[in-house]
């Protein structure tokens, strides 16, 4: 998705950018004697593109697939703010996932209630990510999205593989509901900690203490030097409450950027640990990214690379090792419309020799995205 990038990247947002998200969507608050009305936004994409997968002729018992392609990703987001005469700031934001075809169409995805007091801080409660997420900062990228983006769509993630898609911690159901806080911001450092009592989703079901999960971060964003500096490290866990019993995520995120030159970096340091003799298939090991972008009028171009080792089945020796290069260039056609395109190549290298477990081709993907 070009505009919910995980961890966002990008120099002109601060480590707080997203945690005030719906912020940079309102800009007519209510009066302080009116209800909080509701306006729209979001944004729609649409990608035709090219994926080369060497898995569909290396295993005769996989159903080849179809080397061109489109894609669609489209959201409407209800969004409303008001503040109060105390000066409590007051904001609610919906998201509603709006393809007519894929996993989940028409589903919530986002849905929290956002409290604003300027001397105190931010607290989002529902259906939000964890704060460690929403402060994370990755590499640089202007295109389809090397993390959590686009790419396993053309070039395909093998069922067996073990994915280190990301440097920050989003376990499980990332958008269950929780509570969020975030600091005021003092000296461009701020701090986030967040709590969820169930990782399944966003159901109101209640479900057992074990399931519980909970982050902390410290960002920063500012200028040093002349160099504007959007930094992060954080710390999240989870407990799963099975035979797999936990997951905890160390992650740290650095972006300098030099007028319109962008350069930046993240780690993710991920440990997966079973309870008793249990033989199962968890993420334990690391993933990291780095990447420049370069933004000049109405043009940018970024190179990243993401590369990711995870153990995979503890049963198996060795690691599941991806590495993922993506050159991508965008032109804003206008307001809120941009043409996008990617070049991309990635290696998916299982623990095991099977073909079906592993994966390699190159992708050319071009679309246009636009916000409203």
């Amino acid at each position: 998705m070009y505009d919910e990038q995980p961890c966002e990247g990008q120099i002109a947002k601060s480590a707080l950018v997203a945690a005030p998200l719906s912020a940079a969507l309102l800009a007519s608050p209510a009066l302080a004697d009116e209800k909080l009305k509701i306006g729209l936004g979001g944004f729609m994409e649409e990608w035709v593109g090219y994926g080369g997968n060497e898995q569909s002729f290396l295993d005769a018992n996989v159903m080849p697939i179809s080397d061109f392609d489109i894609q669609s990703d489209a959201e409407i987001h209800f969004f409303g703010k008001k503040v109060l005469d105390n000066g409590l700031e007051v904001v609610v934001l919906v998201e509603l996932e709006g393809n007519s075809a894929g996993a989940a169409p028409m589903e919530i995805d986002i849905a929290y209630l956002e409290l604003t007091y300027p001397s105190l801080g931010l607290l989002q409660i529902g259906d939000t990510e964890h704060s460690a997420w929403q402060m994370h900062n990755a590499a640089p990228d202007v295109g389809i999205g090397n993390q959590d983006g686009d790419y396993p769509n053309w070039v395909l993630t093998p069922g067996a593989f073990t994915d280190g898609a990301v440097t920050g911690f989003n376990p499980g159901a990332g958008n269950a509901t929780k509570l969020a806080y975030f600091s005021p911001e003092i000296a461009g450092f701020s701090l986030g900690a967040s709590y969820a009592s169930e990782t399944v989703g966003t159901a109101n079901a209640r479900t057992p203490f074990p399931n519980a999960s909970w982050s902390l971060a410290l960002g920063y964003g500012g200028e040093i030097g002349g160099v504007e500096v959007a930094a992060d490290v954080g710390y999240g866990h989870m407990n799963k409450g099975t035979a797999m019993n936990s997951h905890t995520a160390w992650q740290a995120g650095l972006n300098l950027g030099f007028g319109g030159l962008t350069v930046g970096g993240s780690v993710g340091i991920f440990d997966e640990s079973l309870e008793g003799n249990h033989v199962g298939t968890f993420m334990t090991g690391y993933a990291a990214d780095v990447g420049a972008s370069y933004e000049t009028g109405p043009y940018a171009v970024s190179v990243t690379w993401l590369h990711s080792e995870m153990e995979g089945s503890n049963a198996t020796p060795g690691d599941d090792v991806k590495d993922s290069f993506m050159l991508s260039g965008s032109m804003s056609l206008g307001e809120g419309v941009s043409a996008i395109a990617s070049l991309l190549y990635v290696d998916y290298d299982d623990e095991t020799a099977l073909a079906a477990n592993n994966n390699s081709g190159i992708g050319a993907v071009a679309g246009i995205a636009v916000e409203f």
